[in-house]
């Protein structure tokens, strides 16, 4: 082999070694089946958009009835599952760098590490969110259900920008709305 191929084969190697690098995702070999719940976007720009994340899990928890000041969760969602009834729009979101850019960011991570109790099933607690390669504190709320205690519904409002959603469109702030069935290993 010559010294310009040879050159040329290490030059693609590393150029190879380099995307793989750039486009890692430790979790792409999860699976997301039966899904426990709603997680949903809501965007505001002029009148509301709502995404929802139809692939998702809990991936860690830990948590005993009555003490959710507690809790340990860890969500994992699949940037890619993300739908809307405007399919162009979906589809633009899903793609653009501006946005969620899922080729490169395809896996969000959420973790909540305790709540502080604001009222009778009330909890309040920082959701630690990881999305594009950006980790943030977003405050959140949520409510325990009296009569099923495995069920937690709740939300949040987000800066976009924060996150590195740099394009036109809804405004800065959007709001994130959950239900979550907390699986009743625990009880």
């Amino acid at each position: 082999m010559t010294t310009s191929r040879f050159r040329l084969f290490a030059f693609f190697l590393v150029f190879i070694c380099f995307i793989n690098w750039a486009f890692y995702d430790p979790y792409g070999n999860e699976q997301y089946d039966n899904v426990p719940g709603v997680i949903q976007v809501i965007a505001h720009a002029g009148n509301d958009r709502t995404f929802t994340f139809e692939k998702w899990k809990i991936s860690k928890l830990q948590w005993e009835v009555g003490k959710y000041e507690d809790i340990n969760i860890e969500i994992l969602i699949d940037a890619k599952s993300l739908s809307n009834s405007w399919k162009d729009l979906e589809k633009n979101i899903r793609k653009k760098k501006d946005y969620f850019y899922v080729k490169k960011f395809p896996t969000i991570v959420a973790k909540i590490n305790g709540a502080e109790k604001v009222g009778e099933s009330k909890y309040r607690s920082e959701m630690e969110l990881e999305l594009k390669g950006v980790k943030r504190s977003v405050p959140i709320e949520f409510e325990i259900d009296d009569q099923n205690f495995l069920k937690v519904s709740g939300d949040g409002t987000l800066n976009r920008r924060d996150f590195k959603f740099n394009g036109d469109g809804p405004e800065d702030e959007v709001d994130l709305k959950f239900q979550i069935s907390l699986p009743d290993q625990n009880i």
